[in-house]
């Protein structure tokens, strides 16, 4: 599980050209992904390197569910996107609950209409990551009779959750970010920080727990 922002202070591929989709999926071998975060980015530039995150994973789950060519055979395609949107998404909501929100109500209280939309939006996400999860799991047992069904429902239910996504990080994009770089203080971005940290370590140690007790 790859969770933290301990990697060296470089981008491989520029941000924008993984939004844009320019780079091509490689067709055999371990599959390409966004940059993983790291941890001498300003908040905004960490919150944006998560969203590429998301949105290769939501695009991943179409091309699964269009058969178009997948980097990786379909059951590992559903066991990765599964343990991203379980492990890892949660870990970037919590970030915006705990950490941005709180510290924004303070510091900028006009924001609260821009705050509590968000927060809506990721209540509606999260009516529909759960059948999105069940899906990847009917397709990860690679069963023949649950596999078609499997990749119909997924069809219309991955143009739904991209869709959402898709709006639904724009927004934070458009709204979001320049509050962060430009209403808060340098104080509340270096804790925010310290908290996205500790919160990924937190969850590395209970996933090598577990790996320990099984």
């Amino acid at each position: 599980m790859s969770l933290g922002w301990d990697g060296p202070c470089k981008r491989g591929v520029a941000l924008s050209d993984v939004r844009m989709n320019r780079r091509p999926l490689p067709q055999h071998g371990k599959p390409w992904e966004p940059p993983a975060p790291h941890a001498c980015a300003c908040v905004a530039d960490m919150l944006g390197d998560c969203h590429a995150r998301i949105r290769y994973f939501a695009s991943l789950a179409l091309r699964l569910a269009e058969g178009e060519a997948c980097p990786v055979d379909a059951r590992e395609a559903a066991a990765r996107i599964r343990r991203y949107f379980t492990e890892a998404y949660p870990l970037h909501v919590a970030d915006e609950h705990d950490s941005i929100l709180p510290r924004l109500r303070t510091r900028v209280p006009d924001c609260e209409p821009l705050l509590t939309r968000l927060e809506n939006e990721h209540r509606c996400l999260d009516t529909k990551l759960p059948e999105l999860l069940a899906v990847c799991e009917k397709l990860e047992s690679g069963a023949e009779e649950e596999c078609a069904a499997a990749v119909a429902k997924l069809r219309s239910l991955g143009e739904c959750v991209q869709t959402l996504l898709d709006a639904h990080l724009t927004n934070e994009e458009s709204h979001l970010f320049p509050l962060i770089r430009e209403r808060l203080t340098p104080e509340d971005r270096d804790a925010i920080r310290d908290e996205f940290r500790a919160r990924r370590e937190l969850a590395m140690a209970a996933s090598h727990s577990q790996q320990n007790e099984d």
